[in-house]
């Protein structure tokens, strides 16, 4: 991204793997998300696979004004985030080069494109305050929060016994 810093873009989209894995807080961290709100359009989308990390809404609602949830994903905007009423229309237009993105057939009730269409979306403050086990924190790069304070993958708890006391 620093090699194209000169660039804009419409949508910017991540599947981040796991917030407890190694080097996780590239992707996620305060810092990362300043340098790609960067390189968005005007009204572009940031959107971040969070796999559920309340750290990590947290941190984009520092840096982005508008932030909404669906499913595990975190989309980001310097634009207010709506949901329009033409969103079938909207993906039914949708290329990957001269393709339809979404075949026909997806849009088929309950399948993946009927339900992108019908998704209602959830701002990510109203779905913190309402499920947030603790108070979340603001990822940086230098706390490394996702890898050291709040992941837990179920393998550390049996590796316990093994492991030298502080």
């Amino acid at each position: 991204m620093r090699a194209h810093i000169d660039r804009r873009y419409d949508l910017i989209f991540q599947n981040t793997t796991f917030h407890w894995r190694a080097y996780s807080t590239m992707l996620l961290s305060e810092e990362y998300l300043r340098l790609t709100a960067r390189l968005l359009a005007p009204g572009g989308i940031l959107a971040v696979n969070t796999t559920g990390s309340a750290d990590a809404y947290r941190t984009a609602l520092e840096v982005f004004p508008h932030v909404a949830r669906y499913a595990s994903f975190a989309y980001m905007s310097q634009q207010p985030l709506v949901k329009r009423a033409d969103a079938e229309a909207v993906l039914r237009r949708c290329r990957i080069g001269d393709e339809p993105a979404f075949a026909d057939d997806l849009f088929e009730r309950g399948r993946v494109g009927d339900r992108l269409a019908r998704a209602p979306l959830e701002p990510a403050a109203e779905y913190l305050r309402a499920s947030a086990r603790y108070a979340p924190t603001v990822i940086t790069d230098m706390n490394l929060l996702p890898e050291f304070r709040r992941g837990e993958p179920p393998l550390f708890g049996l590796l316990d016994e093994w492991l030298p006391r502080q």
